[in-house]
């Protein structure tokens, strides 16, 4: 009998291809950056997706940077020659943060003791945004006039100086800086209203703040509350005041000012008093700094906190060896989703 002749099987069809978009919708439900980079490493495909400028747009509207740590910006200290180590510039995130164990890769690979630039000593942090710092140093026999530079300390790049001539910028300087909806914000102490530059038409204006919102020395913040909504927070005694507008056009709905929360804060805890301090703000994100207001004696006294405005809950970030009077949130994506490029 002869043998059964043997068909051969057809060859297994390819898998097609998911289409970009597909792609695109699959990543933007990771809820981690550094998933989303372990993700890219994986075949060229996925890095192209992920590496698009319009992808990386979207993730970042709906997850925001990582907290790494928290910049000293303590000018004073600067100008006196105070002694400036590296690891009292920049302070990583502790665990059990999420972002404890990037933030330490953070603080041995970078430079924040900006030793790329010249007389590095001289350069005092401004601000800090998407892992890039912009620090200024005054110009000798000028007035009112620094030289401005924006860098990364990760991968050490110095681009050109440039030169800011403002009579104003020695004031505004050195009061705090706050970004919502695309404008600046600058709240002088004792006033009761701020000053906006709208960063698309590069115009100033005056918006008011609400009535009774206390002239606290321990901070004022203003955040973008969710919602198209400005948010106004006030540290009070032993609570934060959330005050919020409706945010129209690039100015106030006529509904004004209406106090939308109070979030309370430990003033004592087995006998030890604690005292708040609004830090910085950066994106959804409140640095406080809390002292131990009743010991002076002891190696760590003040411990920085963050509020999470979106979820209204305060989680601890690190332990400092001082009080850092002027500091900035040191957030940014990993290099496989931000270019080295300034």
């Amino acid at each position: 009998m002869a043998a059964a002749r043997r068909i051969p099987s057809a060859p297994a069809a390819a898998q097609p291809a998911l289409p970009d978009e597909i792609l695109e919708d699959i990543f933007m439900r990771l809820d981690d950056a550094a998933d989303l980079a372990r993700a890219s490493a994986a075949c060229s495909s996925f890095r192209r997706v992920v590496s698009a400028r319009r992808f990386r747009r979207r993730f970042q509207s709906l997850h925001p940077p990582p907290l790494l740590g928290v910049l000293d910006g303590d000018w004073f200290g600067i100008q006196f020659g105070k002694p400036r180590p590296a690891a009292d510039l920049f302070v990583p995130v502790e665990p059990p943060h999420r972002s404890a164990s990037a933030a330490r890769a953070l603080a041995c690979a970078g430079d924040f003791t900006f030793s790329f630039l010249p007389d590095a000593r001289s350069w005092w942090p401004r601000d800090c945004r998407d892992g890039r710092v912009l620090l200024s140093s005054r110009v000798a026999n000028a007035i009112a006039s620094d030289n401005l530079v924006v860098c990364d300390p990760l991968h050490r790049r110095q681009p050109e100086v440039g030169t800011c001539h403002l009579p104003s910028w020695g004031y505004f300087g050195h009061l705090r800086r706050f970004y919502a909806h695309g404008c600046f914000f600058w709240v002088v102490g004792s006033e009761r209203n701020a000053l906006m530059l709208d960063t698309r038409g590069m115009k100033f204006s005056i918006i008011d703040l609400p009535p009774n919102n206390g002239t606290s020395s321990k901070g004022t913040a203003i955040v973008e509350a969710g919602e198209g909504r400005l948010g106004l927070l006030t540290l009070g005694d032993g609570a934060i005041d959330l005050s919020c507008m409706i945010w129209r056009n690039n100015g106030v709905g006529a509904e004004g000012w209406q106090h939308y929360k109070m979030i309370p804060l430990t003033k004592h805890c087995d006998g030890i008093n604690y005292d708040w301090y609004i830090m910085d703000a950066a994106g959804r994100y409140l640095s406080l700094m809390v002292l131990r207001s009743d010991c002076y004696d002891i190696p760590v006294r003040s411990v920085c906190f963050v509020l999470d405005l979106k979820t209204m809950l305060l989680k601890r970030l690190c332990a400092l060896n001082d009080m850092v009077a002027h500091s900035h949130l040191y957030a940014s994506f990993p290099p496989p989703l931000a270019p080295p490029s300034l």
